[in-house]
C-alpha cells in the first residue's frame, strides 16, 4: 500500500533554508548567505527541492501557502487545512 503511494506521488524534501552546515553554525548569517550555503551543498537531485529565494511577493506566497490543502490519510481522502486552525 505506501508502495503504491509512493510510486502514484513520490515524497518531496522541501527546504528553504540551513542553520548548520558541515559542523559550522550559520545561524548569525544573513539569510541570503546561508541560502547560497545551501543551494551550494544541495546538488540537483531528484526528491529535493530547494525553494528560491523571493524578494517580492512573500505575503501572497504565504496566504496561498496557508490556504493549501493536503489529502488526507482516510479511505475518503479528506482535505485538511495546513497551518494553525482556531
Amino acid at each position: 500500500m505506501i508502495a503504491d503511494a509512493a510510486a502514484r506521488r513520490p515524497a518531496v524534501l522541501v527546504v528553504f533554508d540551513v542553520l548548520e552546515l558541515d559542523g559550522r553554525d550559520l545561524r548569525d548569517e544573513p539569510l541570503l548567505k546561508r541560502r547560497e550555503a545551501l543551494h551550494a551543498a544541495i546538488p540537483a537531485v531528484r526528491g529535493v527541492k530547494v525553494i528560491e529565494h523571493l524578494e517580492t511577493h512573500g505575503e501572497a506566497l504565504s496566504l496561498q501557502v496557508s490556504m493549501a490543502t493536503t489529502r488526507g490519510s482516510s479511505p475518503s481522502e479528506r482535505t485538511h487545512p495546513i497551518g494553525r486552525t482556531e
